[in-house]
């Protein structure tokens, strides 16, 4: 035993000695260079350049190791480059190199930790370590949701262990997607002994033995670690299954200078957690388990099986894949046809169009204005009229850039569309689901990482609604089932979610079912508000809800195109199985279409389309209904019959052949109750009935032996709001608004023709429902006006027409009350007459009467509202243009062009006028004709003749409307002849349309391509943009536009380019044509050559010089472009092409070493290549070089030594730049650090500044160095002294008293950059003495402007200063150099507590004409709480200033604070004529609550100005008012006949704000009805007596107005107010 012992004794004291010797060599290795500041306890990144990474490696090193080198094995001697292109050096990084180039998605960490024993050791526990790298972990990723693989090399396991098993651990230990174990001692190791006694015995050294000793063999803090790790790494209620662990171990003894150490980890302590089958033994020892010569290496191998193994989704990825395929299922995506087919979603047609937004601007488009369709229009109430081309935009174009108004161009990310009920909003929501799932729109999927659809409507459920907090998780949880409880996915797609970067697109569908329900501050009107505020989000809503804040675009839904209804038809006539046709079907029902008007509008209505289509089947072709109300009752009829059956009434084939009574008697019950619904719904404006509502409906109704919910469930003519599987919890809405209506007629009919019939009406509050029992006629007197009940009373007629009681309907009508403007009394006659088929003995008579008002709409509003509908009788129109001329008849002839059809006779008429002497009159009839799709020969004859008008816009107008058409090519060739025009506006118009065209012939396009070599620049450019649309050109033609790329308009040559670019595929000449105006003299014209190349797979060598020449340019946007052209190519040039260029010339070769200086990772030859470029002749290829290589992390030894020798470079451009270069390196050795401290005393100053700058940025100096640097402060270059300042004055450290006192004589240089160097370095500094900061003061009167801009930065930013410094102010301020005063001020002006002398030396400022802080200070002295009079009047007198900014900033403040005098703001309002803050003038003055007499009579003047501008912004001024006196409304009034028209109805409507106000005198009743009576032609306005009471129903609502005079009185004046022309009212 003696003997062993010894023999142990004798083996450890040679480990020990072995152990020492290899010690002592460390030593001298740290006495030669400086220390490694590797070992930071901090995460390194080593793929910095990655992004959207899908998991994380962390890798922790063992015992002693260095953090970054212990990673790394030399090369094999089989190894080839290709195996290693990651690798920089002679040595291949494990991390870095290899696990790098196999797992390309995996961000990569290295965890620095300082576990050095032996020297300089850090007295730490494992689990102190272990506590840092948790904290490292949970600081690196302030968005948590990537799976994490721990690797773990000896120690570094422990380390691991230690990190997770803290009680803070857990949400680390969730995303813990596997750790692998590489020979970890989890029962110790036999060596750590023995390495214990050395640190004992060396700890002169700063050995330490703390780590050593944790690892003794079968320790009890490692036995107690290992229970506490198995038990963490568990399954339990938060993961389903447990941590997997791999384990690998050696199989090798260590030697150590020659000795074995023998196995320093066993096999046994190695995998003690391991996995079953994850054990791996590798033929290596212990310090071989962390290191790989290659690819093809066996631990490499096994260790990236490993990987791959460990590797799951994200949390955040299994969260978007529960939403993408568990939530977006087939069925919550079906879109149902009314006959239950699923509709394709390529049937699923969107039509979207820009709503106008007004009051932005102020400038308007009359045009615009003259086209908008009249309210009340059957198709503008259904938003199916035809938009104009230049509004509609795409689905899958919505995130699109576009250029606003005023030139700036939109990302919208905000987007708000609404829509009426039917036209699409749901399956909007679907489709953009179902497109972006599949990836149809690749540019969403590049913007958006997901979508979230979220149903509004769901936020009011009553269990969500009780919460006192909702959050994102909770939305999360409920509306798309992640699970929040285990991983929670919910929490973790929420915490994306609050990012302020995130990439989600919600789709916030139904604003307007929240708009009232959300009110208030609690915890889900909160939500609300932050949910709306995404910075991504398409908001759908009808049109009635209010905007949401923010919105970018807002959109209108609108009704199918003619095309699409073609489309439409013959798809549902189309075998799905077989794809047959049923060609005779589809000519039917074109057919039917072409010859009925009212219906081809009606059906562009989606769910119209799908009822006729269904119901094709029951029209009789001998006897197809006229009007709405008869389609709408055989369709109905055909969806009671599928009804009968699924509510088991009948059987299919008793169905079938059911007739019209028999179907009434199955179903009487079901129809009284869809009735009742939609009248009640009517009545209380409800489209979405709520369960509430359905038992509310119950108690009126009672005694029905009928299921409620069951019935509605079962009805083709309700769909289910939202997804709820309980049927008594669902919401329900007809299928279209207009069903809802005909249903409601079909009651008040039903009642009507009973002579005791009543209208049963319940009234839903907020307390409870009341009832109210109503006769008709009452009914009718009290909403006949009413504008929601427009299409119910259509309908009405038309059912009372069946029955023969139509004319009772119109006397009633007629009878009292009866609208005492007109207009809307008017358009109820015409559009009941319009659905009113059979004979009606006053018709003549009506019809002459709207006659009239048609033509006095003309003379009075200069407008012809009337007769743009499509309702307005025929007849009374030809009568109406047959008595006018002129200018009345081109309004009426103009309001035609706004309706979606035109009449055979109508289409004759205007056709007549297209030879009126009138030009105007020409041009309206010509335009009139352009929506109509089929025109007679002898109408197009006639059309073709006003190609040779002598007015040109008629000529215009004449092209585009032929040139729309498909028609003959004898049309094109008519065309063809304004190509040759004498206007170039007529021949522009003429290329637009012939190159739209189809199929033009060879002689028509032949003569466009002449258009090239026009003579005006905008011609040739929309004929190159032209011919560019056409998919095949013929060889000339095609060359004949690449020769405009040398066009001498750069607008022709872009516009060349952009055309040329587009085409599939170019001759090589033409190619090289467009890669040369990559050097084009136009910077628009480079850009777009260069962007010419972007979408190709495969860019030319040649294009890859010119793109990285740009990029070596520097230019901003051209460098960028190319960038950008580069990054989106798919076939970049590889490392070894570029290094092909290094053969060429200077220009190339500089532009080749830039672009391999971009190269994250370079092979070594390339390295190499690069290398041999430091010692070009020419002196920019080196310093191109030294870039390129100098700033990479990691270098070979001899490559960083000949950067090195270019510190002693001929020419001081290339000395600077490695001097530079430098800077960037993490650690500097003492070899180079003496090399670039000698440049401090280089002759080329900026060589010294480059030194000043990177030693200056060093943590850490040696004092000769930190002297060497202090001495520049003596400098003769001002440029090196200022880098001296900065780079002293900017450490971190505290600076000494010599290096304080040297940056403050400084302050006295003789260079002003070094004065202001010295005063920002200073201000920097949290504490200075006073002295130092009264030398600072003392810069306010520098002579140099920014260095007194420097002084007032450092000063403003100062929360105290002394008094002492603030005394000197004013006194600075009244200097009498003007150069000086504006920088005290602007001290001073940042501080709200100043004294009356300091406030007054400020406000003197605001009269030296030589200052130019006016703005500045106006506005600082804004923010205090109270201005003397004194100080408002100095404010007041620059309201004159010459500088519009100063005035502006005057307006601001005066207008608005409070205690303002009347005069000032008088004089604020006089400068409503200052066209430079005009619009700052109205937005203050409109704010203020109340506005003094004074002001408002300015603001009248103002009113009658001669400048348009000035009248318009008076108007806006006062329609931001909430109440106007007497005198201002009349004044008001005088613009209702201006010759702008948005002014005159912009004043209309300013002057219907006030209705709610007293009206007393006849001027002001007078002025109120003149407003109104323009107000009713545009919009479905009236004003009656009921009894009794003046009454006015808008849009809007109906209100009683306040008038304080006898009713006969009024009657009196409104009769003396109408013009002497007014039309009879018919009552």
């Amino acid at each position: 035993m003696q003997y062993i012992w010894i023999t142990g004794w004798w083996v450890g004291f040679t480990i020990v000695t072995l152990f020492l010797a290899r010690s002592l060599h460390r030593v001298i290795g740290k006495i030669r260079r400086p220390r490694d500041k590797l070992r930071s306890g901090t995460l390194q990144d080593l793929t910095p350049t990655l992004n959207g990474a899908k998991f994380e490696i962390i890798a922790v090193p063992g015992l002693g190791a260095h953090p970054y080198h212990t990673w790394e094995s030399s090369r094999t001697s089989g190894s080839t480059a290709a195996e290693h292109q990651t690798s920089q050096s002679a040595k291949i990084h494990l991390l870095k190199d290899l696990l790098a180039r196999d797992f390309p998605e995996a961000k990569i960490w290295n965890f620095a930790h300082d576990s050095n024993w032996l020297i300089d050791a850090p007295a730490k526990t494992t689990e102190e370590i272990g506590s840092c790298l948790l904290k490292e972990v949970k600081n690196k990723q302030p968005v948590s949701h990537l799976p994490i693989i721990f690797i773990g090399h000896s120690l570094g396991g422990i380390i691991i262990k230690q990190a997770l098993c803290r009680s803070d651990a857990q949400d680390v230990v969730d995303r813990t997607a596997g750790v692998i174990f590489l020979g970890a001692p989890h029962q110790g190791s036999s060596v750590s002994i023995a390495g214990a006694v050395l640190a004992s015995v060396t700890g002169i050294l700063g050995s330490d033995t703390t780590l050593l000793l944790s690892l003794k063999n079968h320790n009890t803090g490692l036995s107690n670690l290992t229970d506490a790790f198995s038990s963490r790494i568990a399954s339990n209620e938060r993961r389903q299954q447990k941590v997997p662990i791999i384990s690998f171990y050696e199989t090798k003894k260590t030697y150590l200078l020659g000795l074995s150490l023998g196995v320093v980890v066993s096999r046994d302590s190695a995998m003690v957690h391991a996995d079953a089958n994850e054990s791996h033994s590798i033929e290596t020892d212990h310090s071989g388990l962390n290191k790989c010569s290659g690819p093809n290496d066996a631990l490499f191998k096994q260790l990236s099986m490993a990987i791959r193994r460990l590797k799951t989704p994200s949390l955040l990825e299994q969260a978007d894949a529960l939403i993408r395929y568990k939530h977006y299922t087939p069925e919550r995506l079906r879109i149902q046809r009314l006959s239950g087919e699923t509709l394709p979603m390529d049937q699923c047609y969107i039509n979207l169009t820009i709503l106008e937004r007004r009051g932005q601007d102020g400038d308007y488009s009359t045009n615009q204005a003259d086209r908008k369709p009249a309210a009340s229009s059957l198709f503008a109430l259904q938003k199916i009229e035809t938009a104009d081309e230049t509004t509609q935009i795409e689905l899958s174009n919505l995130f699109n850039e576009r250029k606003e108004s005023d030139g700036r161009c939109l990302h919208p990310r905000r987007i708000l569309i609404r829509g009426r009920a039917g036209v699409g909003k749901t399956t909007l929501c679907k489709k953009i689901v179902s497109e972006f799932t599949k990836g149809t729109w690749a540019q969403w999927n590049e913007l958006f990482d997901r979508v979230l659809w979220v149903p509004l409507r769901n936020l009011k459920l009553p269990e969500r609604r009780r919460m006192a907090k909702y959050t994102f998780e909770d939305l999360l949880s409920h509306e798309f089932l992640l699970p929040t409880n285990g991983q929670n996915l919910a929490r973790v797609l929420s915490s994306i979610l609050e990012a302020d970067n995130n990439k989600t697109l919600f789709i916030l569908d139904g604003l307007d079912e929240l708009s009232q329900d959300l009110t208030g501050g609690g915890g889900m009107h909160r939500f609300l508000e932050m949910l709306l505020e995404q910075p991504n989000a398409i908001i759908t809503s009808r049109p009635s809800a209010r905007s949401p804040t923010k919105v970018d675009l807002e959109l209108e839904t609108i009704g199918f195109s003619p095309d699409q209804v073609n489309e439409y038809i013959e798809k549902s006539f189309t075998n799905p199985e077989t794809g047959e046709k049923d060609l005779a079907k589809i000519d039917d029902v074109r057919s039917f279409l072409e010859k009925r008007w009212l219906i081809q509008g009606l059906v562009r209505i989606p769910i119209q389309l799908d009822a006729l289509c269904y119901t094709w089947e029951e029209l009789d072709p001998e006897n197809v209904p006229s009007t709405m109300t008869g389609m709408y009752y055989t369709m109905v009829q055909k969806l009671w019959k599928k009804d009968m059956v699924r509510l088991e009434k009948t059987e299919q084939a008793y169905a079938e052949d059911a007739h019209a009574a028999e179907i009434e008697d199955r179903v009487t019950t079901e129809n009284e109750l869809v009735e009742r619904f939609a009248f009640n719904g009517l009545h209380n404006n409800i489209i979405d009935f709520t369960p509430a509502h359905r038992t509310s409906m119950v108690f009126l109704w009672p005694g029905q032996n009928l299921s409620l919910d069951g019935t509605l469930s079962r009805l083709s003519f309700f769909r289910v709001s939202h997804t709820e599987p309980r049927i008594k919890r669902r919401n329900y809405h007809f299928i279209h608004l207009t069903y809802q209506e005909y249903f409601a007629a079909r009651y008040f009919a039903r009642q009507w023709k009973d002579p005791e019939g009543q209208l049963q009406t319940i009234t839903f509050g907020s307390t409870g429902t009341t009832t109210e029992t109503i006769r008709p006629i009452k009914f009718l007197q009290r909403h006949k006006y009413t504008a929601r009940y427009d299409i119910f009373w259509r309908f009405v007629a038309g059912l009372l027409d069946r029955s023969g009681q139509a004319l009772n309907l119109i006397y009633a009508i007629k009878a009292k009350p009866v609208d005492l403007l007109g207009p809307t009394h008017q358009r109820l006659i015409m559009h009941c007459l319009s659905e009113i088929s059979g004979k009606l003995p006053i018709r003549e008579a009506l019809e002459k009467q709207l006659t009239e008002w048609l033509l006095f709409e003309c003379r009075f509003n200069q407008s012809a509202t009337l007769a743009s509908e499509l309702e307005f009788p025929e007849a009374a129109l030809k009568t109406a243009l047959r008595s006018v001329t002129g200018v009345t008849q081109a309004i009426i002839l103009d309001s035609l062009a706004k309706r979606a059809f035109l009449s055979q006779g109508i289409i004759e008429y205007v056709a007549g006028q297209f030879g009126d002497p009138d030009r105007d009159v020409r041009r309206v009839a010509v335009d009139a004709l352009g929506g109509c799709s089929a025109l007679p020969d002898d109408v197009i004859v006639a059309l073709t003749r006003r190609l040779e008008d002598n007015d040109v816009l008629v000529r215009m107008s004449a092209v585009k409307v032929l040139g729309a058409r498909s028609g003959l090519p004898v049309e094109a060739t008519l065309l063809a002849r304004r190509l040759d025009d004498e206007d170039e506006r007529v021949r522009r118009a003429a290329v637009e349309v012939l190159c739209k065209r189809s199929g033009p012939t060879d002689k028509v396009l032949a003569a466009v391509a002449r258009r090239l070599e026009d003579s005006n620049s905008l011609v040739r450019e929309v004929t190159v943009a032209g011919l560019g649309w056409r998919s095949v050109l013929p060889d000339d033609i095609l060359m004949a536009v690449a020769e405009r790329l040398d066009d001498d308009d750069w607008n022709v040559r872009q516009t060349a380019i952009k055309a040329l670019s587009e085409r599939s595929a170019l001759p090589d000449m033409v190619q090289t044509a467009i890669f040369r105006k990559i050097y084009d003299e136009h910077l628009n014209v480079g850009i777009a050559a260069m962007r010419a190349f972007g979408g190709r797979s495969i860019l030319p060598d040649a294009v890859m010089v010119a793109l990285v020449g740009k990029l070596c340019r520097n230019l901003l946007f051209e460098g960028e472009e190319a960038q950008a052209v580069l990054s989106r190519s798919s076939a970049l040039p590889n490392e070894a092409l570029i290094a092909k260029w290094l053969d060429k010339g200077p220009t190339i070769r500089k532009a080749a070493i830039i672009a391999l200086g971009e190269r994250s990772v370079l092979p070594d030859e390339v390295l190499t290549a690069v290398a041999s470029q430091l010692a070009d002749k020419d002196l920019l290829i080196r310093r191109a070089a030294i870039i390129s290589l100098g700033r990479r992390p990691v270098l070979p030894e001899e490559i960083l030594a000949a950067i090195i020798e270019r510190l002693d470079d001929k020419d001081s451009i290339v000395r600077e730049v490695a001097v530079e270069v430098q800077g960037t390196r993490p650690a500097l050795s003492e070899q180079v650090l003496a090399a670039v401290t000698r440049r401090l005393e280089d002759a080329d100053p900026a060589v010294r500044k480059a030194a000043v700058v990177v030693l200056g940025g060093r943590p850490a100096l040696p004092e000769q160095v930190l002297a060497a640097v202090t001495r520049r402060f003596e400098d003769l270059d001002p440029t090196v002294r200022k880098a001296v300042v900065k780079a002293l004055g900017s450490r971190s450290v505290l600076l000494s008293h010599e290096v304080l006192e040297a940056i403050t004589r400084r302050l006295d240089d003789k260079d002003s950059i070094v004065r202001a160097a010295a005063v920002e370095v200073l201000g920097a500094r949290t504490e200075l003495p006073e002295r130092v900061l009264a030398a600072v003061t003392r810069r306010l009167h520098d002579a140099e402007f920014f260095v007194q801009e420097a002084a007032v930065e450092v000063l403003g930013r100062r929360p105290v200063l002394s008094d002492e410094v603030l005394a000197t102010l004013p006194r600075l301020a009244d200097s009498r150099d003007w150069r000086v005063p504006d920088a005290p001020v602007k001290v001073l002006t940042r501080r709200l507590a100043l004294s009356d002398p300091l406030l007054m030396a400020v406000v003197r400022r605001l009269d030296d004409a030589a200052s130019l802080l006016h703005d500045l200070i106006i506005l600082t002295l804004g923010e205090r709480p109270v201005l003397s009079y004194q100080v408002l009047e100095v404010i007041a007198r620059r309201l004159k200033d010459r500088d519009f900014r100063v005035r502006d900033a005057a307006v601001q403040v005066l207008g608005g604070r409070p205690e303002v005098p009347a005069q000032m703001l008088a004089a604020v309002a006089g400068r409503l004529h200052d066209a430079s803050i005009r619009k700052q003038v109205v937005k203050i003055l409109g704010g203020r609550p109340v506005l003094p007499d004074e002001a408002l009579a300015v603001v009248a003047k103002a009113l009658n100005d001669e400048i348009w501008d000035v009248r318009f912004a008076a108007v806006e001024l006062l329609s931001r008012r909430p109440a106007l006196p007497d005198a201002m409304l009349e004044a008001l009034a005088t613009r209702f006949d201006d010759e702008a028209l948005w002014l005159r109805q912009d004043s209309v409507d300013a002057f219907i704000k006030n209705l709610h106000r007293v009206y007393r005198t006849r001027s002001l009743i007078a002025c109120l009805y003149k407003a109104l009576l323009k107000k009713s032609f545009e919009d479905q306005v009236s004003w009656y007596v009921e009894d009794g009471k003046p009454v006015v129903n808008m849009p809007d609502g109906t209100r009683e107005l306040d008038i304080r005079t006898p009713l006969h009185d009024v009657m009196q004046w409104i009769h003396e107010a109408r013009p002497t022309d007014y039309p009879l009212t018919g009552s």
